[in-house]
């Protein structure tokens, strides 16, 4: 089965649900599986971190393009999750929960201490996982983050 996730400027199909016909040695990569928005610019890199799992794969049964396919989609979760969320405030429809918040603070902080900025950059440039922006010692900084009026 394959799903579609749609936002304002990015997409994802997820073939997460395999059937047991899928043919052996076919595997989807790049825009076929997630159109990311070139303002945040990470389809590059997502496209290279594409490739090296691509070449680092061996197994092109039907079982190992299914396990591919599932590695593929975690390189994938995070850049899309992250650029259809900031994507998201500008839909009509859009209802802001708790990482809104959180996100908000991020804002406030990024103007205020360095180390917060190297943090949201090693995340929006792909060398760290988006959970490293909620990990204790980042979330006590948030806490302390102020709007100077």
């Amino acid at each position: 089965m394959t799903t579609r996730r749609t936002t304002p400027s990015g997409s994802w199909t997820s073939r997460g649900r395999w059937t047991s016909d899928w043919p052996a040695g076919l595997i989807a990569v790049g825009d076929a599986v997630a159109t990311l928005n070139p303002l945040y610019g990470q389809g590059m890199t997502v496209a290279a971190l594409e490739a090296e799992l691509l070449r680092n794969h061996t197994d092109f049964s039907a079982e190992g393009v299914k396990a591919f396919q599932a590695a593929l989609a975690k390189v994938v979760a995070g850049p899309f999750g992250m650029s259809a969320r900031a994507d998201a405030q500008w839909s009509p429809e859009f209802k802001p929960g708790l990482m809104n918040k959180v996100m908000d603070r991020w804002q406030v902080a990024l103007t205020q201490d360095v180390d917060m900025v190297r943090r949201f950059l090693s995340v929006m440039h792909l060398q760290a996982p988006p959970t490293s922006l909620l990990s204790p010692s980042a979330l006590w900084k948030l806490r302390k983050a102020t709007v100077n009026a």
